[in-house]
């Protein structure tokens, strides 16, 4: 298995071609399939892929781990470079999402409803275990035996993986 970090909050210093960013994109290569995981918060992840040398062409499986900006917000600039992968995401309720503090800020942080209709035909939807290449699942139930963090106040929305439990 080999995982390409394509963005996330940090980069290496020595390597000012590539962008760091508020979100996350990892390229996984494994048991011969490309997945990309997640899409950061701009089209940033692809400008990353290019110079590292990872092919967002040849991605045969994409997963946006939920409906947050941060995790999807690439996905109209991937929708442009792969024209056949299918892209995984967790059911949610149609809604637009937003971050709110102090009573007068208040920002949109979901992906962009208008994109996942456009694009409906390359987003299934999952709210169970599911094979999405050989030897990769996606696991959107998993107990835990320890206490969660609390949702932060003023997030509208969950902050919710395809990891944890609905």
């Amino acid at each position: 298995m080999k995982i390409t970090a394509l963005v996330e909050n940090d980069r290496i210093d020595e390597r000012d071609d590539l962008r760091a960013e508020f979100g996350l994109s990892l390229h996984v290569e494994f048991n011969g399939s490309r997945i990309l995981f997640d899409m950061g918060s701009s089209a940033a992840f692809a400008n990353n892929a290019e110079a590292l040398g990872v092919g967002i062409a040849e991605v045969g499986v994409a997963v946006v781990s939920h409906q947050h900006l941060d995790h999807g917000g690439g996905l109209e600039r991937f929708f442009e470079l792969n024209d056949r992968a299918l892209v995984y995401l967790r059911r949610a309720p149609r809604v637009e999402r937003y971050f709110k503090a102090f009573g007068v800020i208040k920002r949109p942080i979901g992906l962009d409803l208008d994109l996942l209709e456009r694009f409906k035909e390359r987003i299934e939807y999952v709210d169970d275990m599911r094979l999405i290449a050989p030897g990769a699942y996606l696991l959107t139930s998993i107990g835990s035996s320890h206490p969660r963090p609390q949702r932060q106040r003023g997030a509208e929305g969950s902050h919710r993986t395809m990891f944890s439990r609905s």
